[in-house]
């Protein structure tokens, strides 16, 4: 094997902050998303992207960083808007996706 000059990288050696801030309220509940949304979470989203489109991954990306109590509370929320929607999805999209979109070189919402 030829030498190099590379050293290797080792990932997963800092731990991620799983501290949570409130990201949204539904009546009197107060709903939560990781402060740093693991990057993990991409790599997973792209698994999702290639097995079942792009579509699945708004869905799956709700309950998987949110939760399913969030998920649920969404899903039964009868006076959800349209508006309230695209901030849902953008938001998660920007904080889980944002960087392995930005490292490919995509647009931020260019899926």
């Amino acid at each position: 094997m030829p030498a190099t000059d590379i050293q290797p990288r080792v990932i997963g050696a800092e731990p991620i902050d799983k501290e949570k801030i409130p990201f949204f309220v539904i009546g009197e509940t107060t709903y939560y998303v990781p402060k740093v949304i693991g990057q993990n979470i991409a790599l997973k989203a792209l698994e999702v992207f290639r097995n079942e489109g792009d579509y699945a991954i708004a869905n799956w990306l709700v309950e998987e960083v949110l939760g399913e109590d969030a998920y649920e509370a969404l899903r039964d929320c009868e006076d959800i808007t349209p508006e309230d929607l695209e901030w849902l999805f953008d938001e998660l999209s920007k904080r889980a996706l944002g960087p392995m979109e930005k490292a490919l070189g995509k647009r931020r919402n260019g899926r």
